[in-house]
């Protein structure tokens, strides 16, 4: 079961509670979430879950991956230039 917050301002105008939260609605409105009677996620948090730590890993594996393309693209061209940034990075 998913409790979401029918009054956040990603939910406005709202119709109905079900249109709004099909045209609205995501994981910024959830509220909490229960799976076989236990909180798993309360306020954008997962029980039992150090989120950054995860996040940590998650970059960590990102980087390996992105370190990999140089090999895997058209004449080998170095990650900066298959990943240049939006802005210069001073």
């Amino acid at each position: 079961m998913a409790v979401f917050r029918l009054d956040d301002p990603h939910l406005t105008p709202a119709v109905d509670p079900v249109s709004s939260l099909l045209t609205g609605g995501s994981g910024k409105v959830t509220q909490a979430v229960f799976v076989d009677d236990r909180l798993v996620m309360r306020g954008g948090k997962v029980a039992g879950m150090d989120m950054a730590a995860a996040r940590d890993r998650a970059q960590a594996q990102f980087e390996r991956l992105i370190a990999k393309y140089p090999d895997r693209s058209w004449k080998h061209p170095p990650v900066e230039a298959l990943f240049t940034p939006s802005f210069p990075i001073l």
